[in-house]
């Protein structure tokens, strides 16, 4: 190679310019600090949230009355009772005359009604869900049939709730499986709360950003960016205090339950 191309080629490659000596220093050694200070400030708190949040979520989510029932009404050929007596004790136990026959539901006909008795368990043992019918005759029962008109020996009604004992909070939970509720309430409810909530992981960073441009123009606050996870987390752990420390505790503890509970 020719001096003179040597001499252009060295020419043509530019010496470092001040900026970007900053701009490597920033990034090798300025955000890395920020980084690791903002993990040594937040980390603990962020980690005894996520803690919180889950021990205090396990606690509320078996925290049930307790249930205080009856004696369960036994029923057998021969037992004195009448078709009166028989429709108050179902009555009781909470079961209702509709049609079709569902679990924990009975239809009447004269003196005769057809049960739709749900499982139940009892100290002695369980009694597994079954439809039978049961014939009166002269303030007596004469039959206990089931499905297949089989005689039966002896039915047992579910017992009558006579009370519950709350728990310290004086609330009194059911627990229900989501697919036990209507379709179309649990799509409308989240169509109105919460229409990402399928995608999102506890915070919607979409939702809070168009509440903040809402309530900009606004001059106030008119639109909220809550999830539905991040509701319950406020009614559950938290106060409806309007703050900063409480709606990042709030974020927080809703990412950690979306993660654990998904």
């Amino acid at each position: 190679m020719s001096p003179a191309k040597a001499r252009k080629r060295q020419s043509s490659r530019r010496a470092p310019r001040p900026s970007d000596k900053r701009r490597s220093i920033l990034k090798r050694v300025i955000l890395p600090f920020l980084a690791a200070l903002l993990m040594g400030c937040f980390g603990p708190w962020i980690w005894y949230l996520d803690q919180h949040a889950a021990e205090r979520f396990v606690e509320r989510q078996w925290k049930q009355a307790g249930r205080v029932y009856a004696r369960a009404l036994e029923v057998y050929p021969g037992r004195a009772l009448s078709p009166a007596d028989l429709e108050l004790e179902l009555e009781a136990a909470g079961m209702r005359q509709t049609l079709p026959l569902l679990p924990g539901r009975y239809a009447r006909n004269g003196n005769r009604f057809t049960l739709a008795l749900p499982d139940l368990e009892f100290a002695d043992g369980e009694q597994r869900a079954r439809t039978v019918a049961v014939t009166m005759s002269s303030g007596r029962v004469s039959t206990v049939e089931n499905q297949r008109g089989a005689a039966e020996e002896l039915l047992r009604l579910p017992p009558a709730e006579l009370g519950s004992l709350l728990p310290f909070d004086e609330r009194d939970r059911t627990l229900v499986p989501i697919a036990e509720f209507p379709t179309l309430l649990v799509a409308g409810i989240q169509a109105v709360e919460d229409r990402q909530f399928r995608y999102h992981h506890g915070v919607d960073p979409k939702a809070i950003l168009r509440a903040l441009i809402s309530n900009f123009r606004s001059g106030g606050v008119v639109q909220g960016g809550s999830t539905i996870t991040q509701q319950l987390v406020k009614n559950l752990f938290l106060t409806a205090e309007r703050s900063l420390l409480r709606k990042f505790n709030e974020a927080v503890m809703a990412i950690s339950l979306e993660a654990r509970f998904p």
